[in-house]
């Protein structure tokens, strides 16, 4: 990481002072206050781009820079470069500066969704062994969103009935996420752990996977259940059945060349939907408790209230076919 390349313009004593660059664009600010900047430095042909990314998180100091060290080297795909990061080991005070690899929408064709299952799974071959272990998950485990879901099964019910589930499909779902994980085949894998759309780039027709704060040993299915399902009150997401059966069967073929698997994928797409059925009820439960009470954004609340809705009937269903 080469911290000289920016000196000594805008790093001084270890701070970054982005008021000395006329050139910069906020991409994005934090409940905090923290920002993340694009900015130019250079005039004309050696005109470059870059990211100042601030530590938006204080209990993840120090992971992004240990994956870059340890795990994103033996990773065959496309990743920002850190190219700079302070020494400062305050975590209020930490910032890192990744190349720029352009403007990002977070909304993305079926092809750069296989193309990031695919990538992912590199991620998840990786022992487990290799990872830190002291990486813990920012969400609830599988087991206890199941328990949560059975506590407030009446609940649950209504709500769905209410938005728009007929009330036998709702019966037959609600006896499935009751039956719990007495049958749910589960294995642990390093994650990304925040593989939202929002952190997927493309360049060049290529996914570029970015933030890497948050990686965690997890289920295997969090990943694909982050990159397909779920939703977030900021940024919309709707994926289409035949997207999410694409990149389901995508990332299974890069499994069986790369690691030889022989697994079912039948068990393995309808595990896939128990896993995002139970998150997403879980969810809703989340939203309606912020709607009632008056948290974050009511109109993001019940777009991402709509559109978990819509992921929850779009696993169903399947898991409801005895024929699946």
């Amino acid at each position: 990481m080469n911290k000289p390349l920016f000196e000594p313009s805008v790093i001084t004593n270890e701070q970054f002072n982005l008021m000395n660059i006329p050139e910069r664009e906020i991409i994005y600010t934090t409940p905090g206050g923290k920002q993340v900047v694009r900015f130019a430095l250079g005039t004309g042909e050696k005109k470059r781009s870059y990211i100042y990314k601030p530590l938006t998180n204080l209990e993840l100091a120090g992971r992004e820079d240990w994956v870059y060290r340890h795990l994103l080297p033996h990773l065959q795909l496309r990743y920002p470069r850190m190219l700079a990061q302070s020494a400062e080991r305050d975590p209020e005070s930490r910032w890192a500066i990744f190349e720029d690899v352009g403007e990002q929408s977070h909304h993305h064709p079926t092809d750069i969704l296989i193309q990031a299952a695919e990538d992912i799974q590199q991620l998840h071959r990786i022992p487990v062994t290799m990872l830190n272990q002291s990486f813990s998950a920012q969400k609830p485990s599988l087991s206890e969103v199941a328990d949560q879901v059975i506590v407030h099964n009446d609940r649950l019910a209504a709500l769905l009935v209410q938005l728009g589930m007929p009330s036998a499909v709702v019966d037959g779902l609600t006896r499935l996420m009751n039956a719990g994980l007495s049958d749910f085949a589960d294995e642990t894998v390093i994650c990304h752990g925040d593989l939202h759309l929002g952190n997927i780039g493309e360049f060049n027709g290529q996914a570029v996977i970015l933030d890497w704060e948050h990686v965690h040993a997890n289920s295997v299915y969090w990943d694909l259940f982050n990159l397909l399902d779920m939703t977030h009150p900021d940024f919309r997401r709707q994926t289409a059945p035949e997207t999410r059966a694409s990149v389901l069967e995508a990332y299974l073929t890069v499994r069986r060349k790369e690691e030889g698997w022989s697994g079912s994928s039948r068990d393995f797409i309808r595990h896939y939907y128990l896993f995002a059925a139970l998150y997403s009820a879980w969810m809703l439960l989340l939203i309606d408790s912020d709607l009632t009470a008056g948290r974050w954004n009511r109109e993001g609340l019940l777009a991402q209230q709509e559109e978990t809705f819509s992921a929850l009937e779009s696993c169903a269903y399947p898991l409801l076919d005895h024929n699946y």
